[in-house]
């Protein structure tokens, strides 16, 4: 089993319809992950290393990161992703 979320801002007329088609754009286009989710991810991460113990961290050129941690006696992956994959 694994999760992907996403950070995503919504204005308040905003539907979030609107906002998953404007980040699956704006993922097409590759565009780099903005500076504030860049600070927000070196918050995860240590915390996600608090909660979960020993995780994988990888980093895909400016466009995503993954976090993910196996449960080695159930298989389950777990994964975080900000940008695009």
């Amino acid at each position: 089993m694994s999760y992907d979320i996403y950070f995503l801002s919504r204005d308040e007329e905003q539907s979030w319809d609107d906002v998953l088609e404007a980040a699956e754009g704006a993922a097409e286009d590759s565009e780099p992950i903005p500076a504030e989710l860049l600070e927000a991810w070196q918050r995860i991460v240590p915390q996600a290393h608090a909660l979960l113990g020993d995780v994988d961290v990888t980093e895909h050129d400016q466009g995503s990161r993954d976090l993910s941690h196996s449960d080695t006696g159930r298989g389950r992956q777990r994964t975080i992703s900000t940008g695009d994959r």
